[in-house]
């Protein structure tokens, strides 16, 4: 259950939110004269209306990959705005959550976000965890005009009027933890494994790290870059493999980019030596060669291409332990 700090911090954002909200949103209705002035009786049904409970859209993952992380985000929401409630409300009205569940996929979250906009008419959103999510609801509250508050750190590289991000970008988290590693009392690290589910956030926040650890002068040798899907849960082939790294052994699928940042090669290492599928690029992008390794040489098919895209017809053929079968 989360803390009474927690609750706290999430009631004060979610009335900041509300109060913000219709602050801005307050205006003075012009007079109308002549033939098109309203009927008197009119102005007792939008007082009525301005009396109700004001709708707030609860967008989180229920159910899926994602419940896990975003259940205790929804049940903050509920209890700040029980917490509201409790104390008078917003404005004097009551808070009215209403909850949806998007199932941890992504473009449901779109549906479901202008379903709360447009059917639903609530007035503000508190929801999304991944970055994937937020970009997937992001043109519909921009086209909708909603407001969403983002209640998670995120990679930075967006910026929009309708959302609240309220926590860390890569320059007030990431970038920060990586330069007290790399002093004596962080541990003095000089190697560094970039690990991340692979979606936008883990692969736009370790392209900043490689270039501020560029920055710093740590050799892309001494980088591990390591990428797993949605719902992965075995970890040991990989806590194995950044044991060997931290030994100074390449293990694990591996990366090498020119200073230009054009990617250079990519394949993976075990025990130091390449083994299995790599693929070669030039410096202009051209492919350079593709094939597969076996303990640190060439086997199998290989294709191979010049710097201007035609076929190499010295490097292309059949290998054998490292070298080209005669054809």
């Amino acid at each position: 259950m989360p803390n009474r700090m927690t609750v706290t911090c999430g009631r004060a954002a979610l009335a900041m939110g509300l109060v913000a909200l219709f602050a801005a949103c307050e205006k003075k209705e012009a007079p109308v004269t002549g033939a098109a002035a309203p009927a008197a009786p009119a102005a007792p049904a939008k007082e009525a209306a301005d009396t109700g409970p004001i709708k707030v859209g609860i967008l989180h993952s229920l159910s899926g990959t994602m419940a896990i992380s975003e259940t205790s985000l929804k049940d903050v929401a509920l209890m700040a705005i029980e917490e509201l409630n409790d104390a008078g409300g917003v404005l004097g009205r009551k808070v009215e959550p209403v909850v949806v569940d998007p199932a941890s996929n992504w473009p449901l979250f779109a549906e479901k976000a202008r379903d709360l906009i447009s059917n639903q008419k609530v007035a503000v959103t508190f929801g999304c965890w991944t970055s994937v999510s937020r970009k997937s609801v992001l043109p519909v509250f921009e086209e909708l005009n909603g407001l969403l508050f983002y209640p998670v750190q995120y990679e930075g590289e967006e910026s929009s009027f309708n959302v609240f991000y309220t926590d860390a970008a890569p320059n007030q988290q990431a970038i920060p933890a990586v330069e007290y590693l790399m002093t004596p009392k962080g541990g003095g690290a000089k190697r560094f494994v970039l690990l991340g589910t692979d979606y936008v956030y883990p692969r736009t926040t370790n392209k900043i790290l490689q270039y501020f650890l560029a920055s710093k002068g740590v050799k892309k040798k001494d980088i591990q870059e390591t990428y797993t899907p949605f719902g992965h849960a075995d970890y040991q082939t990989i806590v194995a493999d950044i044991k060997k790294f931290a030994a100074g052994k390449r293990t694990g699928p591996w990366k090498a980019w020119f200073d230009s940042g054009q990617l250079q090669s990519e394949g993976n290492f075990a025990g130091d030596l390449q083994d299995g599928p790599w693929t070669l690029w030039f410096a202009n992008g051209q492919m350079q060669a593709k094939g597969t390794f076996v303990a640190g040489v060439m086997e199998g098919a290989w294709e191979g291409w010049n710097e201007d895209g035609t076929p190499d017809v010295n490097q292309s053929g059949t290998y054998k332990q490292g070298a080209k079968v005669p054809q």
